[in-house]
């Protein structure tokens, strides 16, 4: 830690840029969470299913790292240590001991959401993708487990990680920083490449597979995020911690995108349906859609069920020209029709 600083230096304060950050990033989150709620909500066909839970789930833990942080920033990060009482210092490694808890959450849950998404529209497509699913989730799932154990047990006793003890042993922050980054992003990569195979085989035009590998592409931008946080942590090297109210500011503004713009990501799939009817129909594409409660089911397809409202799994099958526009977004006519639309429609 710096215990000298030059006049420039005990003048440096990123702090505003900080705030803005987790401003910009709560808002961010909330925002696409909300929308992917309200598309979900006002198209009649949707299934609610373990893929919206957990992007529910998420937001709450990314709001409240970011208040975490916020607290951080009041105490002094963003300024040189040496800058701060020393009484704000004593705070921060029980700052970053909580703050690893809800980071873990914030960028696992969201791959959850993502896996239950994948399994929503291409599990019956092939043996291989339930298992490449299954696989990835168990080690999205054994990532957390882990990550949260080494977090309380990094340190023997436990304290040792917010207070002096003497005779304490405890693992070394860059090593247990980067041996969380490394993992995480190689199940990012995972996530990102599940559906390639099946979006090279789509049976369309080279015009909308590209729409659509785009789509999936910017969906897990988060892979980004993820290789940048690593790389902060390897550029710092062991001196992450030196002054730890500055050398952890580029790290800290990585780590504070990665939970949010995975929670964007896996809702744009729903926000771009939501803007695709508000492009066709106006305003009143974006409000809840009763023309599925008006279809009555005919007297040909269900006499018994005469009156009542029509469901997808009701629906009359389509001739094959009328399913050519949706088709082609899943290769799987087994599925339900809302699940092949959730892609085609989006591009």
């Amino acid at each position: 830690m710096a215990t000298q600083l030059t006049a420039a230096e005990a003048q440096d304060n990123v702090q505003p840029n900080l705030l803005a950050l987790c401003s910009t990033m709560i808002a961010l989150s909330t925002l696409a969470l909300c929308l992917r709620l309200w598309s979900n909500h006002i198209t009649f066909a949707h299934r609610w299913g373990w893929d919206d839970f957990f992007a529910a789930l998420a937001l709450p833990f990314i709001i409240a790292l970011n208040g975490v942080i916020i607290w951080w920033i009041y105490l002094g990060l963003g300024k040189h240590a040496a800058t701060a009482p020393a009484e704000d210092l004593a705070k921060v490694p029980k700052i970053i001991f909580v703050g690893a808890f809800l980071y873990d959450c914030s960028i696992s849950l969201p791959k959850f959401s993502v896996l239950f998404f994948y399994r929503r529209i291409f599990e019956t497509t092939s043996r291989w993708m339930t298992i490449a699913l299954w696989t990835v989730g168990a080690m999205n799932a054994g990532w957390l487990v882990s990550a949260l154990v080494s977090t309380i047990f990094q340190c023997s006793p436990v304290n040792a990680a917010w207070e002096t003890v003497p005779g304490s042993i405890c693992i070394p922050q860059w090593d247990w920083f980067l041996g969380t980054a490394l993992p995480s992003m190689i199940i990012d990569l995972c996530i990102l490449i599940i559906p390639m195979p099946i979006l090279l085989r789509l049976q369309a035009p080279l015009a909308r597979r590209m729409k659509v590998g785009v789509l999936f592409l910017c969906g897990y931008s988060v892979i980004v995020i993820s290789i940048g946080r690593l790389v902060s942590i390897a550029k710092a090297g062991p001196h992450l911690l030196d002054d730890i109210n500055w050398t952890t500011i580029n790290y800290m503004e990585w780590l504070l995108c990665e939970g949010p713009i995975s929670l964007v990501s896996v809702c744009l799939p729903n926000v771009f349906r939501l803007f695709k009817r508000a492009s066709q129909d106006g305003v009143r594409g974006m409000l809840p859609d009763s023309r599925g409660g008006s279809k009555m089911v005919s007297s040909d397809t269900n006499a018994s069920r005469k009156g009542q409202f029509i469901r997808m799994e009701d629906r009359p099958s389509h001739s094959p020209k009328q399913m050519e526009g949706t088709a082609d977004a899943v290769p799987e006519e087994g599925q339900p029709e809302q699940d092949r639309q959730m892609v085609g429609t989006a591009v």
